[in-house]
Formats: structure tokens, sequence, C-alpha cells
């Protein structure tokens, strides 16, 4: 399991057991860190080829991480607060919020809060299933 930790700039992965639904979560492993200055990784999603699409919030861009951690791959988007991607068929879906600064980044301010859509040649990873029991 991989958690973003945006306040850290850092995403993590966490061991968890398919058969048990337990989770590690005091023993992450650093699995990405945001290599541009001023940004952090902010929501992700895994396409079919086990890569993360990763929205770097203060940047422009939507990375590609291999499942190594390496950056394979950039889009960069008119408006520096890019929040979310997710996969629909073969796009990336990407969502923004307000630009911060809009006095000093007007051009960002355009399309702030804008959804964008990127074809990736790419599906999305199989969605896993949520199982909740409740006890009386």
């Amino acid at each position: 399991m991989y958690i973003t930790d945006s306040p850290t700039g850092k995403i993590e992965a966490y061991d968890y057991n398919v058969d048990t639904g337990k989770i590690e979560l005091t023993a992450g492993r650093p699995f990405f860190e945001c290599p541009i200055e001023g940004g952090v990784p902010d929501g992700h999603c895994q396409d079919a080829q086990g890569h993360f699409w990763v929205a770097l919030f203060g940047t422009s861009k939507v990375v590609r991480v291999s499942p190594a951690g390496d950056i394979v791959a950039e889009i960069t988007l008119p408006t520096r607060c890019v929040t979310c991607p997710g996969i629909c068929g073969e796009d990336l879906y990407i969502t923004s919020a307000a630009e911060e600064d809009p006095d000093k980044y007007p051009e960002s301010a355009k399309l702030q809060g804008a959804t964008f859509k990127v074809p990736i040649g790419v599906t999305a990873a199989p969605i896993n299933e949520f199982k909740m029991s409740a006890k009386a």
C-alpha cells in the first residue's frame, strides 16, 4: 500500500496482507520524493503496468513513476496546482486546485480548478475490492 504524505514531500510504501487486511503502518519504506523544489506529491493512481502517476502540487507536473521509484515520463500542465490524476480508458484525467499565489502566477490562475484530459496509452490497474464486516 502506498500513502502520500504531502507535508513531507514523500510517498511511502507499507506492507499489506491481502488475506488478513493487516497494514503495517509503523514500517513504511521510502518510495518516492518530489525532486522539484517547492513541489509536493499529492494524489496518485496506478496504471496496468505497475507505474504510478503522481500529481506534483506547485510544479505544473504529473510524473509517471516506475515501480522502483524513478520518474520515467512527465506531463506539464498550464497551472501549477495539480492535485490528482485518475485513469479512465487510456486517458489520464488530472484535477487542479485554486492557484495559491495568483498575483505571482497569473498564467497559472487562468486555468486553476480545471480538469485536464491527457492520452497516455495505458489503462488503469485493476481496482481492489474493499470488504468491511460490522461486528455487533
